[in-house]
C-alpha cells in the first residue's frame, strides 16, 4: 500500500510538472505587412512582429495596412524577435 501511494504521488507530480510545448495565445490588433528576404510578416502597431503561417497571396503587399487576429504559437526555432501566428481573421484597412 505504501508503494502504491508513492508511485501515485510520483506519477501525479510528473503529470503536473510537464510543460505544454504547443502553447497558443490569442492576439488581435492592427499592423503593416512587410516583406522580408523571401517571406512576409506583420509589424503590429504595438511593435511586435508576427510571421503568419497562413497569409494568403492577396495580402502579400508590402506596406499594406491590416487588422488581424490569430493564435500565437510557441516557436523556439523561428527568427529572433518574430512570433509565429496562425491567422483566424485579416482585413485590409
Amino acid at each position: 500500500m505504501k508503494y502504491l501511494f508513492l508511485i501515485s504521488t510520483v506519477i501525479l507530480f510528473l503529470l503536473l510538472s510537464c510543460e505544454d510545448v504547443n502553447v497558443q495565445t490569442e492576439y488581435s490588433g492592427k499592423g503593416t505587412i512587410k516583406s522580408g528576404t523571401d517571406t512576409f510578416f506583420i509589424s503590429a502597431d504595438d511593435s511586435r512582429n508576427f510571421l503568419p503561417k497562413n497569409l494568403s497571396d492577396e495580402y502579400k503587399i508590402n506596406e499594406l495596412r491590416v487588422e488581424f487576429r490569430g493564435n500565437i504559437e510557441k516557436n523556439d526555432q523561428g527568427p529572433p524577435n518574430m512570433e509565429v501566428i496562425e491567422l483566424t481573421y485579416i482585413k485590409k484597412i
